[in-house]
């Protein structure tokens, strides 16, 4: 099963790509991948320092111009239901 996923990493594989086209060596790679992981640690660091968002913003940033008329979720979590719009049935 490793041998597959390491012939099949999309990762991987894209570093073995980069390093074939020359767009970097396999030491510019590790030290990115090795800020990257620094940089995430320490983001991660801060989100669990913090505190969950209000239930209120939960459709914060989610649609790009206004909320839909209707939008039907599972029967645990009622979904959002505007009075003004067109009845479905």
């Amino acid at each position: 099963m490793n041998a597959v996923r390491k012939s099949s990493d999309c990762i991987d594989l894209l570093k073995q790509r980069c390093i074939e086209a020359g767009f970097a060596t396999k030491e510019e790679l590790a030290q990115k991948e090795k800020d990257v992981r620094k940089h995430v640690a320490a983001e991660l660091k801060v989100a669990k320092a913090g505190t969950l968002p209000s239930i209120d913003t939960i459709n914060d940033h989610i649609f790009h111009k206004e909320i839909p008329q209707y939008i039907r979720q599972s029967e645990e979590f009622p979904g959002y239901y505007n009075p003004a719009a067109p009845q479905h049935k």
